[in-house]
Order: structure tokens, then sequence, then C-alpha cells
């Protein structure tokens, strides 16, 4: 059974990565982009998404200039900090 996802740009995905962010400013470039290859490994047909729990710094930022390079594989939705659990939570 392999349920697919559908990203806000309609692409039909078999695997969808969901990554919260808060304040990795430092990091955040260099994670998403080894996620995001070795992902493309196995599967042309995926969404990753980056959630911007309310960072302060300039995580959202950083996260939008990868979308833009990156492509509508890579998501990006900024919320108020929610913390650890609720920021994973798509649909609270």
């Amino acid at each position: 059974m392999n349920p697919q996802a559908q990203s806000s740009d309609s692409i039909s995905a078999e695997l969808m990565v969901v990554m919260p962010a808060y304040n990795e400013e430092a990091s955040v470039r260099k994670v998403v982009r080894e996620f995001f290859g070795e992902i493309e490994h196995w599967t042309e047909k995926f969404v990753f998404l980056c959630l911007n729990d309310g960072s302060t710094d300039r995580t959202g930022e950083v996260l939008d200039r990868l979308r833009e390079q990156l492509g509508p594989r890579l998501e990006v939705r900024h919320q108020a900090n929610r913390g650890d659990r609720k920021s994973t939570r798509l649909n609270s």
C-alpha cells in the first residue's frame, strides 16, 4: 500500500518527509540539501516539507531561498512557534 501525498504545487509524491526547524539559520541549508540529495537517489516523486516553527533568526529566509533553488519538491511553511510535537501536526 502506497498512499500518495499531494503538495500545494500538485506534485504526486510517493514519499513526504517533514522536518521542523527552529532557529537553525547556521545549519538548515546544509541539512536540507543533504537530505534532498539522498532522497533523490531513491525517488524523484517526493515532497520535502520544512516547517519553520516561528524562528527568530533568518531560518525562514534561508528556507525560502532554498525553495527557489530546489523547486516545488521543497515545500516551506512558516508558522508561529508551536513546540516540538505540535509543530509537525499538519492539520492542527
